[in-house]
């Protein structure tokens, strides 16, 4: 009696947040460059990299949160988001800068260009290629493989630092501001986990620690965009069920024993199915990356799901 009572509440909050059609986000969309995307285009390696070499790291969704950072003892991490920063991000980031903090922005599509204005920069056409570009940290030489990228544009009389170039054209600049430093990098792909189980991993990675100057590693993850799922697909998928089994029911009385194999096929390709809604709309939850942080982490990998960024560079593209 109790688990008919069960059913029966389930049955009815499914079809209240069906009627509702609430959105349910689930899976980061695009194939962006976030420690919690384990895919190709995922920062999940360079998180795990970092712990395993000892840096304290963790991460924050809204830049308020920096409140709580020293930024003589933490590095901020920006990797493509896609949202473009806010008036109000810059002014949390110029006190950050005030304060003697540095920021590591990696971005080739623009969400990230405000910050190149206040240093009279700015990002011009992008290259959809590979390229090595040479790159210089504390007076070392590295080969840094680009895998999509844009050139910088540098106005005359810029006090601007090139750290690294392709044909002699910046792709990565530094910049002094307030006490604190900017490093603005051209390609968030640097250390995607592409990248890092490539041949030329090893260089890209080793630049990457020579720019952190063995400080702390905040990564910034707000302004990440997320594929909702909609309850109301869910409910017409569970209707769609008594409505199979009706159609199975009636072949089987129908047409005899070949009925059954309909039913078999059909109950496996109705378990696959609940399975893969139950993957999608299930969250799980774990520890943040720190201490100081918890959210919520996606631990599907959208490689093949989702195209691979395609749509996202395309819509980015047009705000550069």
């Amino acid at each position: 009696m109790a688990r008919l009572v069960l059913a029966s509440i389930a049955m009815i909050i499914i079809l209240i947040l069906g009627v509702w059609d609430i959105a349910i986000p689930t899976i980061q969309a695009y194939d962006p460059p976030s420690i919690f995307n384990r895919g190709s285009g995922g920062y999940s390696e360079v998180y795990s990299i970092l712990r395993s070499l000892g840096y304290s790291v963790s991460s924050i969704d809204d830049l308020r949160a920096l409140e709580s950072y020293s930024p003589g003892s933490w590095v901020l991490v920006m990797a493509s988001p896609d949202e473009e920063l806010s008036q109000r991000d810059l002014l949390i980031l110029l006190g950050w800068f005030s304060r003697g903090g540095r920021v590591i922005a990696l971005d080739e599509v623009g969400t990230l260009s405000p910050l190149l204005g206040i240093f009279n920069a700015s990002l011009t056409s992008m290259v959809r290629g590979t390229d090595a570009s040479r790159c210089y940290v504390d007076g070392r030489e590295f080969y840094v493989l680009y895998n999509m990228y844009s050139w910088i544009y540098i106005r005359p009389g810029s006090d601007v630092e090139v750290l690294c170039t392709i044909n002699d054209i910046p792709t990565a600049v530094g910049m002094k501001i307030h006490g604190g430093e900017l490093i603005f990098i051209s390609d968030s792909s640097i250390v995607i986990n592409n990248i890092l189980g490539s041949r030329f991993g090893r260089n890209n990675l080793n630049f990457f620690l020579g720019l952190l100057g063995g400080k702390g590693v905040l990564f910034y993850e707000g302004g990440r965009h997320m594929v909702m799922l909609r309850t109301s697909y869910i409910l017409s998928a569970l209707m769609l069920i008594p409505l199979l089994f009706s159609y199975i029911s009636d072949q089987i009385l129908s047409s005899g024993v070949p009925g059954i194999f309909a039913l078999l096929l059909t109950s496996i390709l109705i378990t696959v199915i609940m399975i893969t809604v139950m993957q999608i709309s299930g969250i799980p939850v774990r520890s943040g990356v720190s201490g100081k942080t918890s959210r919520v982490s996606i631990n599907i990998d959208v490689t093949g799901i989702v195209v691979k960024g395609v749509e996202r560079w395309r819509r980015l593209r047009e705000r550069v």
